[in-house]
């Protein structure tokens, strides 16, 4: 077996079955992980008498068509947490947003809070730290909407339909209370504040960001705020008719979208035959037919007569060139220095010439007596055998 075909046999062997082997362990800690989130998030829903539904209603995202960061259009939502605290209907998922077409593509994940006031009136309004494209934007001359307080201006960007109705929602007391919290993303439409970021949140940090909403709802200004009402209970039809599930039934069987756990599985099963297959072909049974006992006996002595054929060729040719050199030599020893011109450089380039495939003709010839050698030492060996 040559050099090459032994690298092929342990990539194949080898190198493939480990990278699969690791990429389906590395999503099945993925997948462990997951498990253990979505246990602690229903602890988290059920000691604040909230309820946690893994796997959503597939038309629960079209209740949020108008809102930007949520995307309906190739998307889902896994683990829903729907309650109402503090005079406020909450809805916390996760994002996932398809990147392909295809059944097992990768996704991007993103956290949700959304917030929901009845009966509030919130203009539709985009509240973004300000980054580097931001000022990239501003010098082209695409700026944001100002509401006058420098600090603010500098480090949000505003974004909205109705500037007047933006800058009275931002008063004093608004603003300086997003200066005073960290920088994150802000949408406000109708009764729904949303408050996204790239990455799932943790159930430790669901209670923070929790609060950082509901201090930015006591702020809102009165004339935005719900006429004071009854405590409405949430929508009929916002959830459906999908029963949370117990803790036990999530222990023994969380729910997950279908690709965390067909894609591991795959990535196994194509390591165990990718190992399978490079076995084989290390057997044996895998090797080619000229290389089995039998087929090289009825081989050696084709390989043989082969070799002895060309080292004839090959002693033919290097009589030939030995007896075109002495030629050379002799008409370039008979003609006088001052009468050589161009026929003499000639005759030199042909006589390096002769030289140089007079040594690979030699050379050629010791390979071919060592491989004669070999072959009859091989055939001895299979005669001995028989």
């Amino acid at each position: 077996m040559n050099t090459t075909l032994q690298v092929m046999y342990a990539v194949v062997v080898f190198v493939l079955p480990a990278v699969a082997v690791l990429a389906a362990v590395a999503m099945l800690l993925i997948v462990r992980g997951n498990r253990r989130r979505t246990l602690a998030l229903h602890d988290f829903a059920v000691t604040h008498g909230f309820e946690l539904l893994p796997e959503p209603p597939q038309d629960h995202l079209r209740r949020y068509e108008a809102l930007a960061p949520i995307l309906v259009h190739r998307s889902f939502n896994v683990n829903l947490i729907h309650g109402r605290e503090s005079g406020i209907d909450w809805e916390i998922f996760d994002h996932r947003r398809l990147r392909g077409y295809r059944k097992l593509s990768e996704y991007s994940r993103r956290g949700v809070i959304l917030a929901r006031i009845p009966g509030a009136r919130l203009p539709p309004i985009r509240i973004r730290p300000e980054n580097f494209l931001h000022r990239v934007l501003d010098v082209v001359g695409l700026c944001d909407v100002q509401i006058g307080h420098e600090a603010f201006d500098r480090r949000y960007r505003l974004s909205c339909g109705n500037q007047k109705a933006a800058r009275r929602l931002l008063d004093l007391a608004l603003v300086e209370y997003l200066l005073a919290v960290p920088d994150h993303c802000w949408y406000l439409q109708g009764d729904s504040i949303v408050l996204p970021r790239i990455g799932v949140f943790s159930a430790g940090e669901l209670p923070g960001f929790m609060k950082l909403v509901e201090g930015f709802a006591s702020r809102i200004p009165v004339e935005f705020r719900p006429v004071e009402s009854p405590d409405i209970a949430v929508p009929q039809g916002a959830i459906g008719d999908v029963h949370p599930p117990s803790r036990a039934s999530l222990r023994r069987s969380p729910p997950q979208p279908a690709r965390e756990h067909v894609l591991p599985v795959l990535l196994m099963l194509l390591g165990v035959g990718a190992f399978l297959v490079g076995v084989h072909f290390m057997n044996d049974g895998g090797r080619p037919r000229d290389s089995s006992p039998s087929d090289r006996q009825r081989q050696i002595p084709r390989d043989l007569a082969a070799a002895e054929l060309e080292m004839a060729k090959t002693i033919q040719r290097i009589e030939h060139l030995q007896k075109q050199a002495a030629q050379t030599t002799s008409s370039s020893a008979t003609t006088s220095p001052g009468a050589e011109g161009s026929s003499g450089w000639s005759r030199k380039s042909q006589a390096l010439f002769d030289t140089v495939n007079l040594e690979t003709a030699k050379k050629r010839r010791s390979e071919l007596e060592r491989l004669i050698a070999e072959l009859k030492a091989e055939r001895g060996d299979s005669g001995n055998q028989r």
